[in-house]
């Protein structure tokens, strides 16, 4: 989940992407608060989930978060993975407890859960056993596990955990009693199966005749005929401490009996839904989750909440780019408003003095790797910190490009303003000739590219390496623009590589607006254009060049970002 917002908003966000089409925002609103009632989270409804770095909820309401979260769709059932891990005793409880209340309400809850208590132990309905592989110990009701291993001769301490003792014997950890033959994790996996073909377990002591008692319970006749004893009864007693051995045994056959009934209503393999069934599903499909629009203006709020909240990561930024453009602009004030100086026209030439036709142009060069640095370390925040949340909420039906594009927009206020704290202070230091808006667009720009190729760094690369590899491939673009080595005489490749670097068209437009003043004066297009290889007089061309490279790199972004990792969006 995404923790700079608050436990209501992350819940609120699921469920108006999830929730049926037509619930009104108040009806989502009004359902969320309903949840966060029941989930005992509306004390922290306006908390924010928080980190290690910013105080949040505590653990287990970050788990209740989680449910909720899923609730917010309004699901037919629940798949939980470790529910209770990272939790206290007691934070593992309440857990436990509100799982059994959703079960209750007609939810189907499934949970994998490890080394449970024995108060957590007793909140489950049914359980699976696996064996180390994957294969099935037992399923079936919680209270005739213990039962069942008995009869494979496994003896049960009461002053133990019974949940405990069963993960040691599926795990091979507990022998059972000596006048059983010991059985290896694949053998409990067989004789589960043979339980289940058979009714009886094979592996019992031979004057045995537990399976053989009259069965006791009011419900069951004849424990293989119909049993009317229903299952949904079974799972929601609790065993009695009371219950003799005698009754508590004979309570197998109806365990034999529920297993076996579920077993044959399950589906043959190759067997498909029927027909009216499977147009049910798609009906019911059709009429849950957001519009496109919707989704991406819920994502584009969202983005901007969590700009606002992550306002030292802000001030950060732009005071980077304050102090880059302070460093670059004192360096740069010795040639202060002449940038450029060619050779002189006509018969003037001979007395020209020595020309400085590289400053321009390096200015430019250095105007890109300064941005570089400025903005790649930032440009990997946009998708890089919260590439599990994308995957969970890709996985849950999100639209992958509303998410993406309300991400990508809601970004470039965000670069332009720290556009705008770097040329404001580099344009008054240095004083250029290019009119500002130019060089103003020509810096939106460039950090508009140095994040796009940010983006794409931050999806398929690990977290720790990003921020110094952005900024390395960013240098490439700005090592491309046509400075050193220029774009005259470049062999074909080359020219392939500077047409694609976004910075090659800023330093043309930078360049042209530089040199093509002093026509009057210098050889502009005789000497200096000829140098570089430079097309002038076209700052609107350049700048749309810039813009589309920088589209482009998005569109690249996107198609990385739906394709790479995606066994994690399914």
């Amino acid at each position: 989940m995404l923790r700079e917002m608050t436990v209501r908003e992350n819940i609120y966000h699921s469920a108006r992407i999830r929730a049926p089409t037509s619930w009104t925002d108040e009806e989502v609103s009004t359902y969320v608060d309903a949840l966060l009632k029941a989930l005992q989270l509306d004390r922290v409804a306006d908390s924010l989930i928080g980190d290690e770095y910013t105080r949040g909820v505590s653990g287990g309401q970050r788990k209740r978060v989680n449910i909720g979260m899923e609730l917010g769709a309004l699901p037919l059932a629940v798949f939980l993975d470790e529910p209770t891990s990272g939790l206290d005793s007691t934070s593992s409880l309440n857990v436990a407890v509100l799982l059994k209340n959703m079960a209750r309400l007609g939810l189907s809850t499934i949970a994998v859960i490890h080394q449970p208590r024995l108060e957590i132990y007793n909140e489950i309905d049914d359980i699976l056993l696996l064996i180390p592989g994957g294969r099935t110990a037992y399923l079936g009701p919680r209270e005739n596990a213990q039962e069942y291993f008995e009869n494979l001769g496994y003896k049960f301490d009461p002053s133990k955990n019974p949940c405990d003792i069963l993960m040691d014997i599926v795990s091979n950890q507990l022998k059972p009693k000596s006048s059983y033959t010991a059985l290896a994790p694949d053998e409990i996996a067989d004789e589960w199966n043979y339980f289940v073909k058979n009714g009886k377990v094979s592996n019992r002591k031979p004057n045995s005749t537990v399976l053989d008692m009259p069965v006791s319970s009011p419900y069951v006749t004849n424990p293989y005929e119909q049993v009317t004893y229903p299952y949904a009864s079974a799972i929601s007693k609790d065993t009695d401490p009371n219950l003799s051995i005698r009754n508590r045994t004979s309570s197998l056959p109806i365990l034999y009996e529920t297993v076996k009934r579920n077993t044959t209503k399950r589906a043959k393999p190759g067997m498909e839904l029927q027909k009216s069934s499977q147009e049910e599903l798609f009906r019911l499909c059709k009429l849950r989750g957001a519009s496109f629009f919707q989704q991406f203006t819920l994502c584009f709020k969202r983005s901007f909440i969590q700009q606002y909240r992550a306002l030292y990561d802000f001030f950060y930024e732009m005071t980077v780019s304050i102090l880059i453009a302070l460093c670059l602009g004192y360096s740069l004030k010795s040639v202060r408003g002449s940038l450029y100086r060619g050779v002189f026209i006509g018969i003037l030439s001979l007395i020209s003095p020595s020309p400085d036709e590289v400053t321009v142009a390096n200015t430019g060069f250095v105007f890109g790797m300064a941005i570089c640095i400025c903005s790649a370390p930032s440009g990997v925040n946009v998708f890089g910190p919260e590439l599990a949340v994308f995957y969970r909420e890709a996985a849950s039906g999100h639209s992958r490009a509303a998410y993406y594009w309300a991400k990508t927009i809601a970004a470039i206020p965000r670069l332009t303003l720290a556009a705008l704290h770097f040329i404001g202070i580099v344009y008054c230091m240095i004083n250029p000739l290019t009119p500002f808006w130019q060089m103003f667009l020509m810096i939106v720009l460039t950090y508009f590219g140095v994040y796009g190729v940010s983006s794409i760094i931050s999806i398929m690369v690990r977290r720790e390496n990003q921020a110094v590899l952005s900024t390395t491939v960013s240098f490439f673009p700005a090592i491309l623009s046509g400075a050193s080595p220029v774009i005259q005489g470049a062999n074909i490749l080359l020219q392939i590589l500077f047409t694609i670097s976004y910075n090659r068209w800023g330093l043309e437009m930078f360049f042209s607006g530089e040199v093509t003043p002093f026509r009057g004066l210098y050889q502009v297009d005789e000497s200096t254009v000829p140098l570089y290889g430079y097309t002038v007089d076209r700052p609107g061309l350049d700048l749309a060049y810039m813009a589309i490279i920088g589209i482009c790199l998005r569109v690249i972004g996107f198609v990385v970002l739906v394709l790479y990792n995606r066994d994690k969006q399914k």
